[in-house]
């Protein structure tokens, strides 16, 4: 199958292209800038990388006309490394069992507030977290809380398997383990 990947050229898309590559899917990975990250570098030779900004839908569509995929995995905005687990199994239940045209959201379905998060880091780190008042302008972009509904992926026999004191503490181990501070 020909995957076409946007967003991938970090931690979660570098993991997911290992996965992808191991069931022999051919690999176009579209990116904003080429990365110098180990993440990435060991599959560059076996993927076929693409400089464009995918923000751009001109640009976007043509290299979806050019490339044909069969699939478009848009990675932009996963930023936790411990979560990685549930999402790259979440978009392989959706290439086995899913159906094309639908849309299958990747979430936990339970809301966080950022209070539980702080206190949490604290726990975790050991170091205060400190809470400023939100700025009006955020008033008038805002979206709001909102819980993702992850129940057309759990149809498909697919469940979050990492929570969120596991992901927070695996990602500190490995923010620890790559020495980023």
């Amino acid at each position: 199958m020909k995957i076409l990947i946007t967003g991938g050229m970090g931690y979660v898309g570098s993991h997911l292209i290992d996965l992808l590559l191991k069931d022999k899917h051919k690999i176009v990975l579209l990116t904003k800038s080429y990365s110098k990250k180990k993440n990435i570098s060991q599959v560059k030779s076996k993927i076929k990388v693409e400089k464009i900004d995918v923000t751009n839908q001109r640009k976007l569509s043509n290299s979806i006309e050019q490339h044909k995929p069969d699939i478009i995995i848009h990675l932009a905005g996963i930023t936790s490394h411990s979560k990685s687990f549930d999402v790259i199994s979440g978009i392989k239940t959706i290439i086995n069992k899913g159906k094309a045209g639908n849309l299958y959201w990747i979430s936990s379905s339970k809301k966080t507030w950022f209070y539980e998060l702080g206190s949490l880091l604290e726990k975790l780190t050991g170091t205060k977290v400190k809470f400023v008042k939100t700025p009006n302008y955020t008033k008038k972009v805002d979206v709001g809380n909102f819980v993702v509904n992850n129940s057309k992926l759990k149809s498909l026999g697919w469940k979050p398997k990492v929570n969120l004191n596991q992901g927070i503490r695996k990602t500190l181990e490995y923010f620890e383990s790559e020495k980023i501070s």
